[in-house]
């Protein structure tokens, strides 16, 4: 009989995939490779998970909801627009300084090509903070704190999208490559500068004048 895992395994091996499936992909990482660094052995592994593909949601699912967790805590609806936003994107340049695994594995899964796996991972990963992004600025707008004139479901999509695109140029060398390449300078040079530059452009594109 194999032995059950405490909490603290199988966060490990969680944890060890996600920084597996993060260098390799989720074609290229081995799952026995992903095992023996996580100390545990194959049957183990897959007495809790019942394929690779359920190993890899597993991870994806472990990896985001703990950026999801640090980005809605955040969130305070009797704040101004601007404040929230500036506390977002400083947790969103946090968590992927200190998490650079978590961020180039969500970077990965951004670029699959299966329709129903990509939206079965869209739905997983997204639809919360779709929600509680929409329903702020829909409240905002009702206040008149935010334009009115575009609908708030783009308006969080695209807030969004400002978000993963800081996380993305903190973890990934290509978006670091890219900050050089725009602004002269990599972005690890001056945080802060990225963060009031993003602040900036959220503030004049979502006002309501």
């Amino acid at each position: 009989m194999l032995k059950k895992l405490t909490p603290e395994q199988q966060a490990e091996i969680l944890q060890t995939g996600i920084r597996e499936f993060s260098k390799l992909g989720l074609d290229k990482a081995n799952v026995n490779v992903i095992a023996k660094k996580a100390g545990v052995s194959i049957g183990v592994l897959y007495k809790y998970y019942e394929d690779k593909n359920s190993f890899f949601f597993a991870c994806v699912r472990h990896a985001l909801e703990s950026l999801d967790e640090v980005l809605t805590a955040k969130i305070d609806a009797h704040r101004d627009p601007e404040e929230n936003a500036e506390i977002l994107i400083r947790a969103a340049v946090d968590f992927s300084r200190e998490h650079p695994e978590t961020v180039i594995l969500y970077h990965r899964i951004t670029c699959f090509e299966d329709g129903e796996f990509a939206e079965q991972l869209v739905r997983e990963i997204e639809g919360k903070t779709a929600e509680t992004y929409r329903a702020l600025i829909s409240a905002y707008q009702d206040e008149g704190k935010v334009r009115k004139e575009i609908d708030a479901g783009y308006l969080a999509m695209l807030f969004d999208d400002i978000l993963m695109m800081v996380q993305f140029t903190i973890a990934c060398q290509y978006y670091r490559h890219r900050h050089l390449l725009y602004a002269g300078k990599g972005p690890e040079k001056n945080e802060e500068e990225l963060i009031a530059s993003a602040l900036a452009f959220v503030r004049q594109a979502f006002s309501a004048g």
